[in-house]
């Protein structure tokens, strides 16, 4: 989990809320990541919610997706994925 405050730089700012990551893994290995904002009152959440960040959320994790897949190494095969001369090759050179 991280937490943190989101707001300006200003000391003390009105508008500032708090914000929770979670990361949950699931049965078939990926991971759901929550986000939760926690806004300092009702009518500041409708003002947010209103100007569209729950979109703008959604636009930025599949940014991230994309970032991530794009600088990513390709995943490593399991042994029993492996093409046949590639472990009689690692075979032979253990020996």
């Amino acid at each position: 989990m991280i937490e943190f405050i989101h707001g300006s730089d200003v000391e003390n700012d009105a508008d500032a809320f708090r914000m929770l990551v979670t990361f949950d893994q699931q049965n078939n290995g990926k991971t759901a990541v929550t986000l939760r904002q926690m806004h300092p009152s009702a009518e500041r959440r409708a003002i947010v919610v209103g100007f569209g960040a729950v979109e703008y959320g959604a636009q930025t994790w599949d940014k991230f997706a994309a970032f991530v897949a794009k600088e990513s190494p390709p995943p490593r095969p399991n042994a029993g994925e492996l093409p046949d001369q590639i472990l009689q090759s690692d075979i032979q050179s253990a020996t």
